[in-house]
């Protein structure tokens, strides 16, 4: 399976396991609409339990629930 990179993680964002989220304008939509990405290298699945634009995409995933836990994603690549 070809992966393609498409952005990369920010740091986290507030105290409930939210993390920022970059990604190349051409992919922002389809990370909009992702169910899961893929993260880091190697690559691991993370399921999305909400994602938010406007400014900067902000990213909610099953089964992080603190800053501590979501951290550790900080500045990996981002595939879909």
């Amino acid at each position: 399976m070809d992966l393609i990179e498409i952005g990369w993680t920010g740091r986290s964002h507030g105290l409930k396991g939210e993390i920022k989220l970059r990604a190349q304008e051409f992919y922002e939509e389809d990370l909009l609409l992702a169910k899961s990405l893929l993260i880091g290298a190697p690559a691991v699945p993370y399921f999305v339990e909400y994602l938010r634009g406007g400014g900067a995409i902000i990213a909610k995933f099953e089964g992080l629930d603190n800053r501590e836990q979501v951290s550790l994603l900080s500045n990996k690549p981002i595939w879909l």
